[in-house]
């Protein structure tokens, strides 16, 4: 007895207990599923090529850096407050931001060590989507092996 049932040329799908199934207590216009429509119901989302070099610029991409010795993130949120404190630093070089460091430590920025380091970030960030478009390309073109997946990204 099966307790995986469908509508025919419908994605959801439905899941009755035994007692259910013998009550009869299963929605009208339903049908079983066979095996392998469960399988495949139940088969994790294939994943691409694309699709994994994607996730792995997203690892170096987050990875934090050290810019002058400062330990920085380098995660979106890092990315965006980055951007408005060297946004404010260049219309006020006086400045100054307390910035907690990725080993928990703060540090007084001021508006040109703002500016470099959002530069030294950007830069950084750039760097992996340029080496992700480097893997693409070499997918594209027949070139890719799977060692490339961990060689080449920014450090």
């Amino acid at each position: 007895m099966t307790n995986w049932w469908k509508k025919p040329d419908e994605p959801q799908v439905y899941w009755y207990d035994d007692a259910q199934v013998e009550a009869g207590e299963v929605l009208p216009d339903l049908v079983p599923m066979t095996a392998d429509e469960i399988a495949a119901h139940l088969a994790p989302p294939a994943v691409s090529t694309t699709d994994l070099i994607a996730a792995r610029r997203f690892i170096a991409e987050v990875a934090g850096i050290a810019v002058a010795g400062v330990p920085v993130y380098t995660d979106r949120t890092t990315q965006n407050k980055l951007t408005a404190a060297a946004f404010r630093a260049l219309r006020n070089p006086e400045y100054t931001v307390d910035w907690k460091c990725t080993n928990g430590s703060f540090i007084t920025l001021n508006a040109e060590q703002i500016t470099a380091i959002a530069d030294a970030v950007g830069d950084y960030v750039q760097a992996c989507y340029t080496r992700e478009g480097e893997l693409v390309a070499a997918f594209n073109d027949g070139t890719f092996t799977e060692e490339m997946l961990e060689e080449g990204w920014p450090a």
